[in-house]
């Protein structure tokens, strides 16, 4: 298999309303989208003629909102059909995926969770490539903004994406008034970041008010720099991370205002719960806390007054459009024995109409349309600057990199990244050793 990588892209991933526009007509029925296929009709009524039980392998199914929207609108699509569930928690999902996908599985469709497990399922032959799918059903690429071809794998596509995410910077507009404090609207640099992080870092033990939040992956601090675009995570030489360890380690141990690595692993606490109770004033996180924050504030669990602006980074130069995220595919099993149905799943989830239905749950869908946008701003705790924030980013890395490599590489970052954190190096010597740990075990 090719080492295919993720890089920067200049596509948009919210473009411009005439390409939205044109991705979105539905003016004939020899022209379409994802949203509109020229066979719609045709499909309904071949679907109608017999039951289907579809196997749908999805994780938190039962505790996520949208996947469960999702899953009821394609039935109303399709009354016909069953959606059979097979649920695993999100930790769990891509291990437990891996073992139902070897050997005989009748499993229809499948959702994505990471590229390691996308590759490694790809190169085992379980996932069926849909390039001739979405030629015959005349699926314009152009509204998933250039995504879908950079998962392609030996040139042929197995997947489309249902939904992305962007990370962005999280802050608590009432700490920022506290002190005194204007919001940060505009991009930092990183030694702006933890400067401002000391000032809005208040009080002792419990009570104590923090100026960030980093959290412990690797992309709490990865993404920072993966944001520029200029780096490779599969290139065995990770100096670039030198100064963006050295930020949050400094935050973390001189400074006292992140809360320390070892206190969120050893206590398991979880990112959202500092942020819901009014502890973090900054936090670097994927656009799906949006989602969280908007369920959140509905059902009372937090009362943030809360925005979102740029990630810091190294420089400003150069990054007003620049960003960092990654995709969702959804793909489908090459054992399926209804292939035709598990397509109209696929395209039913990744089309308008599931991204309308992600939308209005606060999700941020992979396709783009004028319409979507303006039902995913509407949400109300949609925070004041999202839209800005989403139109602007134009310039996004994913990323983790696609290849085969991949795996091996992550698990040896993530070894090294938890010594980093946990002071057991420094961030100079963790990444002398990462370095060499890649280019011994894995490039060589």
């Amino acid at each position: 298999m090719k080492k295919r990588q993720f890089l920067k892209r200049s596509a948009a991933l919210l473009l411009t309303s005439a390409v939205l526009l044109s991705g979105c007509s539905t003016g004939g029925s020899e022209t379409s989208s994802n949203g509109s296929s020229s066979t719609e009709d045709t499909k309904q009524e071949t679907a109608a003629e017999e039951e289907i039980t579809l196997n749908v392998a999805m994780w938190d199914y039962t505790s996520l909102e949208y996947h469960s929207k999702l899953v009821a609108a394609f039935e109303e699509e399709y009354p016909n059909v069953k959606v059979n569930v097979i649920e695993s928690p999100a930790d769990d999902y891509s291990d437990k995926v891996a073992v139902m996908m070897s050997g005989d599985n009748d499993i229809d469709v499948v959702f994505i969770r990471d590229t390691a497990s996308y590759t490694s399922m790809i190169a085992k032959g379980q996932l069926m490539p849909i390039d001739s799918l979405i030629q015959e059903n005349n699926i314009d690429l152009s509204v998933y903004g250039g995504m879908v071809e950079q998962y392609a794998v030996e040139d042929s596509i197995y997947g489309l994406p249902y939904r992305k995410d962007i990370w962005m910077l999280f802050y608590n507009k009432d700490l920022f008034d506290a002190a005194n404090i204007p919001y940060p609207s505009e991009r930092m640099t990183l030694e702006e970041y933890r400067e401002l992080a000391k000032q809005l870092t208040s009080g002792e033990g419990g009570g104590k008010i923090y100026g960030a939040l980093n959290n412990k992956w690797t992309q709490s601090v990865s993404n920072l720099a993966m944001q520029t675009g200029n780096y490779d995570l599969m290139s065995g030489n990770y100096d670039f991370l030198k100064p963006y360890y050295e930020t949050v380690i400094g935050m973390q141990n001189e400074d006292k205002t992140a809360m320390d690595y070892s206190t969120i692993v050893a206590s398991n606490i979880h990112y959202s719960g500092p942020f819901y109770n009014g502890q973090v004033a900054m936090m670097p996180m994927g656009s799906w806390f949006i989602n969280n924050m908007i369920e959140n504030l509905a059902n009372g669990t937090t009362t943030v007054n809360y925005d979102v602006a740029p990630l810091p980074c190294e420089t400003v130069e150069g990054m007003d459009s620049k960003g960092v995220g990654a995709i969702t595919p959804v793909a489908i099993g090459a054992n399926t024995k209804h292939q035709d149905m598990a397509w109209n799943f696929v395209e039913f989830v990744t089309g308008e109409k599931g991204a309308q239905v992600l939308a209005s749950c606060g999700i941020l869908p992979a396709y783009n349309s004028d319409e979507v946008l303006e039902t995913l701003v509407g949400n109300e705790g949609f925070p004041e600057h999202g839209k800005e924030l989403l139109l602007n980013t134009t310039d996004v890395s994913i990323e983790f990199p696609l290849g085969d490599i991949w795996s091996s590489i992550n698990k040896i970052i993530g070894e090294e990244h938890e010594l980093i954190m946990l002071n057991n190096n420094s961030a100079e010597a963790g990444i002398t050793i990462l370095n060499k740990r890649v280019q011994d075990e894995v490039l060589k």
